[in-house]
């Protein structure tokens, strides 16, 4: 707005300078293009640049930084929910006994393995070879079908890690991020690009000044 005001007290001085030149010289004076002053004047004042689009832009622009605000409290606030009622299915009656219930089967196997470790030891030690390789054999048989389940779950590791990695990279927050992020750049270039036509704007209004 200053270089607008600046640029028409310049075309002022310039009419100021024309009325003189009229007063010394009439004749070179009704040459002087009076015209293209007024020409300059009004080129001025219709090539501002309109300050309610960009006003509009940044109002808009100032929306979608709430909007994703607002985004952010909700997830944070489905979090907390999901959180705590996780921690109440954790600390459920029913679904805790059932889990101690569970433990205390898994304990009485282990008791009895414990105990009947003497006749196993037993079997083990016999010099017969029937029960030894009957013995042997299903060990043997349960321990490789053991390492194949582990090697099953193993090879479907990847794939699972990598389909959580596409969730994780395809949520929302992810592509509101990278959404608001765009925006925010082509609101940079914007801004960017407006300075710089204000910028042409003065110099060529300049210029027309001194070609006047």
């Amino acid at each position: 707005m200053s270089t607008e005001v600046n640029l028409k007290k310049l075309v002022g001085a310039h009419e100021g300078l024309s009325d003189l030149i009229k007063t010394f010289e009439p004749e070179r004076g009704n040459n002087v293009p009076q015209d293209n002053t007024r020409l300059v004047c009004q080129h001025l004042d219709q090539s501002k640049p309109s300050t309610k689009v960009v006003e509009k832009f940044l109002e808009d622009v100032t929306a979608l930084a709430a909007t994703r605000e607002e985004l952010m409290s909700l997830l944070e606030n489905l979090t907390s929910a999901t959180m705590n009622k996780t921690s109440s299915l954790l600390t459920h009656s029913e679904i805790l006994g059932r889990r101690v219930e569970c433990c205390q089967r898994v304990e009485q196997h282990m008791s009895s393995v414990i105990e009947n470790k003497d006749l196993l030891i037993y079997h083990l030690q016999q010099p017969l070879v029937t029960n030894f390789l009957t013995i042997h054999h299903q060990y043997h048989k349960d321990l490789i079908f053991l390492i194949g389940g582990l090697m099953d779950i193993i090879n479907k590791l990847p794939s699972h890690i990598s389909l959580l990695e596409e969730h994780a990279q395809n949520s929302v927050l992810q592509k509101s991020n990278s959404y608001i992020s765009y925006v925010t750049r082509i609101a940079t270039e914007l801004r960017t690009t407006l300075e710089e036509v204000i910028t042409l704007q003065t110099l060529v209004a300049t210029v027309l000044v001194e070609q006047q």
